[in-house]
């Protein structure tokens, strides 16, 4: 009697299954998912603290059909965006030098040079009678069309008012 006639097939291993996954698998889908969700949220955010910046910069450019009122149209514009951003408190009472001091502070050097002509304009026009020309309205809705972009807008987090939130805190 033959032994290797007893013997019975090689069974090959059956192939490595990709389920279920190994726990590193699964941290990595975890830390993959984190950073999407984490980059999401940042990009939201981000979004709706310029929401105001992009709206402003958008109503700017529906001004030039109006270039006599350029100035006050201007400034009361860029009045609501430095409130928005730095709060009533800090805003609200500049004027004249100080408001025009406050706008240059705000943005670079380089920038606060090339917006200077238009701001003076702007500071200058808002409470005369005179109307603006339209070489001044072209240079006040430049300087504030700069300004709006270049700004360093910081916002305090937490400290945005809100009728609601003044509503509770007079309970």
């Amino acid at each position: 009697m033959d032994p290797l006639a007893q013997l019975n097939d090689i069974q090959t291993p059956s192939g490595v299954d990709w389920w279920p996954l190994a726990w590193g698998w699964w941290a990595v889908i975890a830390l993959a998912l984190l950073i999407i969700v984490l980059t999401a949220r940042a990009w939201y955010r981000h979004r709706q603290f310029t929401k105001a910046k992009r709206e402003a910069l958008a109503t700017l450019a529906t001004f030039s059909s109006e270039p006599a009122q350029a100035a006050v149209n201007t400034n009361q514009l860029l009045k609501r965006v430095a409130k928005h951003y730095f709060g009533a408190e800090a805003v609200s009472a500049l004027y004249g030098d100080k408001w025009l001091q406050f706008l240059q502070r705000t943005v670079s050097n380089k920038h606060a040079a090339s917006m200077a002509t238009g701001l003076e304009v702007m500071i200058g026009k808002v409470y005369q009678q005179s109307l603006c020309s339209d070489a001044e309205a072209s240079d006040i809705f430049t300087a504030a069309s700069v300004w709006l972009k270049q700004a360093n807008l910081k916002q305090i987090p937490g400290e945005t008012t809100t009728v609601e939130s003044q509503g509770a805190s007079n309970v």
